[in-house]
């Protein structure tokens, strides 16, 4: 019995990740993305464009370059102690090979704790981490500098 619950278990897991990455559109911000001057609020739209071709039923369905709009949903800013911006996006709208309008209703959460990682060089990031013990991380991602890819997630 034990022996099967586990051969299951490994199959839906395996599975899963199989079935989801067909599923995957990876994002460019197109613009830049900051919160350290208050830049973004509730109800902006921001612009990305898609990273890679995506694919559905083996022919390509949006392409490269594509833009995407999405509309911020929530923006949290930095605060003391490990407070960290967030922005939170709940869906975005782009259009298909066919110019069709295409709504992908897939969240996004950008936090400045996340994204030190593609900032700077790499000795240069641990004093990022460090000042994140008294002030937490501002959201400033530069389009044509930083290389920052994001998925969401398209049925």
């Amino acid at each position: 019995m034990l022996k099967r619950l586990l051969i299951i278990s490994v199959i839906l897991l395996v599975g899963t990740n199989t079935f989801c990455c067909e599923n995957e559109l990876f994002i460019n911000p197109a613009q830049t993305i900051s919160t350290c001057y208050d830049e973004i609020e509730l109800g902006d739209y921001i612009k990305f464009t898609t990273a890679k071709d995506f694919y559905k039923n083996g022919k390509i369905y949006i392409k490269k370059g594509t833009p995407v709009i999405g509309k911020v949903d929530y923006v949290n800013e930095n605060s003391w102690n490990f407070d960290n911006a967030q922005i939170d996006f709940k869906y975005f709208q782009t259009t298909d090979i066919d110019g069709k309008n295409l709504i992908i209703d897939s969240p996004l959460s950008i936090n400045g704790f996340e994204i030190i990682k593609y900032k700077d060089k790499r000795l240069a990031q641990v004093f990022n981490y460090c000042g994140l013990f008294f002030r937490g991380k501002e959201i400033e991602i530069l389009p044509n500098k930083d290389k920052i890819e994001f998925k969401i997630l398209v049925k």
